[in-house]
């Protein structure tokens, strides 16, 4: 988990980046959204592209767009002011007083969350990964349903 800070308007946000284990569900998700989107703009999303990710996210369906959203507040425990904002009332309080920072805080929560863990070259070797994964499994049932038939052969010889 690390420190992140980032500043709307004159205030500060701080989150703490969500251990792995807790980021890898949000991140696959994700990956595989954005997967088409990020592979076509590259490199530029990991050289610092929340440009890039806050173009991509753009064209989400905007209630998966919010889950993803809700989920990274959660999770990279969000504060301003030292209190923390994954609190319900909390929440309500504080962007009910700073409404223009809602969509820009959440999406940085949400980028923060997941930009660590984006492949350099783009989501685009994501999908080839996911292709080579599908095939390797389809391939191994088939193996084992190979085995199965062979076994149950031999077992009525």
């Amino acid at each position: 988990m690390e420190k992140r800070e980032k500043t709307f308007e004159d205030r500060l946000y701080i989150i703490l980046t969500p251990p792995v284990l807790k980021a890898m569900p949000l991140c696959t998700k994700v990956m595989v959204l954005l997967g088409p989107v990020i592979g076509s703009l590259g490199k530029d999303v990991k050289k610092g592209g929340w440009d890039a990710f806050s173009q991509a996210v753009s064209i989400m369906d905007a209630d998966t767009v919010q889950n993803l959203m809700i989920s990274a507040v959660k999770m990279s425990q969000l504060t301003f002011d030292g209190v923390l904002l994954t609190d319900d009332l909390n929440f309500e309080r504080h962007f009910g007083q700073y409404r223009q920072d809602l969509y820009q805080v959440c999406l940085w929560c949400l980028w923060e969350s997941v930009k660590d863990f984006l492949p350099i070259q783009g989501l685009s070797t994501l999908k080839d990964l996911e292709k080579k994964l599908n095939k390797s499994k389809e391939g191994f049932g088939n193996q084992m349903k190979t085995e199965t038939t062979s076994s149950s052969q031999k077992d009525g010889q």
